[in-house]
Protein backbone atom coordinates (compact mmCIF):
# COMPACT_ATOMS: atom_id res chain seq x y z
CA UNK A 1 0.00 0.00 0.00
CA UNK A 2 2.93 2.34 0.51
CA UNK A 3 2.16 5.72 1.99
CA UNK A 4 -1.35 6.81 0.91
CA UNK A 5 -0.82 10.38 2.14
CA UNK A 6 2.18 10.81 -0.17
CA UNK A 7 0.14 9.42 -3.05
CA UNK A 8 -2.53 12.06 -2.38
CA UNK A 9 0.12 14.80 -2.25
CA UNK A 10 1.63 13.58 -5.52
CA UNK A 11 -1.79 13.62 -7.18
CA UNK A 12 -2.43 17.17 -5.92
CA UNK A 13 0.90 18.27 -7.40
CA UNK A 14 0.09 16.67 -10.75
CA UNK A 15 -3.34 18.33 -10.72
CA UNK A 16 -1.73 21.76 -10.17
CA UNK A 17 0.80 21.19 -12.94
CA UNK A 18 -2.07 20.44 -15.30
CA UNK A 19 -4.35 23.22 -14.03
CA UNK A 20 -1.66 25.88 -14.44
CA UNK A 21 -0.33 24.32 -17.66
CA UNK A 22 3.18 24.45 -16.23
CA UNK A 23 4.68 22.15 -18.86
CA UNK A 24 3.71 24.61 -21.61
CA UNK A 25 5.07 27.44 -19.46
CA UNK A 26 8.36 25.60 -19.05
CA UNK A 27 8.69 24.95 -22.78
CA UNK A 28 7.86 28.55 -23.78
CA UNK A 29 10.03 30.07 -21.04
CA UNK A 30 12.89 27.73 -21.95
CA UNK A 31 12.78 28.81 -25.59
CA UNK A 32 12.65 32.46 -24.53
CA UNK A 33 15.52 32.06 -22.07
CA UNK A 34 17.67 30.08 -24.49
CA UNK A 35 17.33 32.77 -27.17
CA UNK A 36 18.33 35.48 -24.68
CA UNK A 37 21.30 33.43 -23.48
CA UNK A 38 22.39 32.86 -27.07
CA UNK A 39 22.53 36.64 -27.52
CA UNK A 40 24.51 37.06 -24.30
CA UNK A 41 26.91 34.33 -25.40
CA UNK A 42 27.61 36.24 -28.61
CA UNK A 43 28.58 39.26 -26.48
CA UNK A 44 30.73 37.16 -24.13
CA UNK A 45 32.03 34.26 -26.26
CA UNK A 46 35.06 33.82 -24.03
CA UNK A 47 32.78 33.25 -21.01
CA UNK A 48 29.82 31.26 -22.37
CA UNK A 49 30.86 28.19 -24.33
CA UNK A 50 28.91 25.15 -25.42
CA UNK A 51 25.47 26.58 -24.65
CA UNK A 52 23.13 23.62 -24.55
CA UNK A 53 19.55 22.73 -23.71
CA UNK A 54 17.72 24.21 -26.69
CA UNK A 55 14.25 22.68 -26.81
CA UNK A 56 14.65 21.17 -23.33
CA UNK A 57 12.56 23.69 -21.42
CA UNK A 58 14.46 25.63 -18.79
CA UNK A 59 17.09 22.91 -18.30
CA UNK A 60 19.94 24.88 -19.85
CA UNK A 61 23.69 24.70 -19.30
CA UNK A 62 26.92 26.18 -20.61
CA UNK A 63 30.63 26.01 -19.85
CA UNK A 64 32.83 28.73 -18.40
CA UNK A 65 36.39 29.30 -19.58
CA UNK A 66 37.96 27.59 -16.55
CA UNK A 67 37.02 26.03 -13.20
CA UNK A 68 38.27 29.15 -11.38
CA UNK A 69 36.25 31.47 -13.64
CA UNK A 70 33.15 29.30 -13.11
CA UNK A 71 33.50 29.39 -9.32
CA UNK A 72 34.03 33.17 -9.37
CA UNK A 73 30.97 33.58 -11.60
CA UNK A 74 28.77 31.50 -9.28
CA UNK A 75 29.87 33.55 -6.28
CA UNK A 76 29.39 36.84 -8.16
CA UNK A 77 25.88 35.93 -9.26
CA UNK A 78 24.88 35.54 -5.60
CA UNK A 79 25.74 39.22 -5.15
CA UNK A 80 23.07 39.93 -7.78
CA UNK A 81 20.56 37.77 -5.90
CA UNK A 82 20.80 34.77 -8.22
CA UNK A 83 21.76 31.29 -7.04
CA UNK A 84 22.96 29.14 -9.95
CA UNK A 85 24.45 25.68 -9.71
CA UNK A 86 27.63 24.34 -11.16
CA UNK A 87 28.18 20.97 -12.75
CA UNK A 88 31.38 19.19 -13.63
CA UNK A 89 34.52 21.29 -13.49
CA UNK A 90 33.45 24.24 -15.71
CA UNK A 91 29.71 23.82 -16.24
CA UNK A 92 26.89 26.11 -15.17
CA UNK A 93 23.45 24.56 -14.97
CA UNK A 94 19.99 26.10 -14.77
CA UNK A 95 17.20 23.95 -13.40
CA UNK A 96 14.54 26.39 -12.17
CA UNK A 97 11.15 25.42 -10.80
CA UNK A 98 8.18 24.87 -13.09
CA UNK A 99 6.72 28.27 -12.20
CA UNK A 100 9.82 30.07 -13.57
CA UNK A 101 8.48 32.50 -16.17
CA UNK A 102 9.68 34.99 -18.76
CA UNK A 103 9.86 37.77 -16.16
CA UNK A 104 12.19 35.61 -14.09
CA UNK A 105 14.25 34.92 -17.21
CA UNK A 106 14.62 38.66 -17.80
CA UNK A 107 15.85 39.15 -14.22
CA UNK A 108 18.32 36.29 -14.62
CA UNK A 109 19.71 37.53 -17.93
CA UNK A 110 20.01 41.10 -16.61
CA UNK A 111 22.02 39.85 -13.62
CA UNK A 112 24.11 37.65 -15.89
CA UNK A 113 24.99 40.56 -18.17
CA UNK A 114 25.89 42.75 -15.19
CA UNK A 115 28.05 40.00 -13.75
CA UNK A 116 29.88 39.34 -17.02
CA UNK A 117 30.32 43.09 -17.65
CA UNK A 118 31.89 43.72 -14.24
Amino acid sequence: MGDPVRALVAQAIIDEIRRLDLLTNTRETGDYLYSKLAKVSSNFPDRIANLRGKGEGTFIAWDESSPAARDKFLASMKKYGVNIGGTGDRGIRLRPMLIFGKGHADILVDALEKCYSS
